[in-house]
């Protein structure tokens, strides 16, 4: 679950509406709502006013763990928690089933820990990759490469329609094979085809 979910979470539990976590913070209703709207995420002394205030671990809110119970005091001086965070924008939707129609939108940023090495995200529509794991409706993690091995999955552009794909990629001598996870569906043979960059990791909100 995302910071700007998790935050309206804790508020609807605490029962606070954003000009009382503005009175009891400090912090402009301006400020508040752009988190709310998943615009941005709060730097470090104001996430900690935050989480003491709806008594919740900053941690949970930022999605780097599901215990969302404050179980030790907030120091302010604390930059473990800030240093260990990866800011990863979310960029529209990519297929895995039918065609969708590629056009770069930015929704929000997801912050995720430093082990996930990746550039931006995508949401997926279809379920041609399901037998990877991999469902409508997940965010997967891409890590911008012009060239991929064989056998992983990759975010593609299929120059000749503007589609963006996700689909195991193979490389043969005379075409590019985009191969699904699922066998309703065919593979893709095209020559048309450029590689956006390669799946490192999936997110399921739940």
């Amino acid at each position: 679950m995302a910071f700007h979910l998790r935050l309206k979470e804790s508020m609807k539990t605490k029962n606070i509406k954003q000009i009382e976590l503005s009175r009891m913070t400090s912090i402009t209703p301006s400020s508040i709502s752009d988190w709310l709207k998943g615009k941005y995420i709060p730097k470090q002394d104001k996430l900690y006013k935050i989480a003491a205030c709806l008594e919740v671990d900053p941690n949970w809110l930022l999605g780097l763990t599901d215990n969302r119970n404050l179980e030790q005091p907030i120091y302010e001086n604390d930059d473990e928690l800030i240093d260990n965070v990866n800011k990863i924008p979310i960029l529209g939707t990519i297929c895995a089933g039918d065609g969708v129609y590629a056009e770069e939108e930015f929704e929000y940023y997801m912050y995720v820990d430093q082990t996930t090495k990746a550039d931006f995200a995508l949401r997926v529509k279809g379920d041609s990759m399901l037998e990877a794991g991999i469902l409508d409706g997940d965010i997967v993690f891409i890590r911008k490469k012009s060239i991929v091995a064989n056998g992983r999955i990759a975010a593609v552009l299929l120059t000749d329609s503007n589609e963006a794909s996700l689909k195991k990629f193979y490389k043969t001598k005379d075409n590019v094979v985009l191969q699904p996870c699922n066998s309703d569906y065919e593979p893709i043979i095209t020559r048309d085809v450029l590689v956006i960059g390669e799946c490192v990791g999936v997110y399921r909100e739940i």
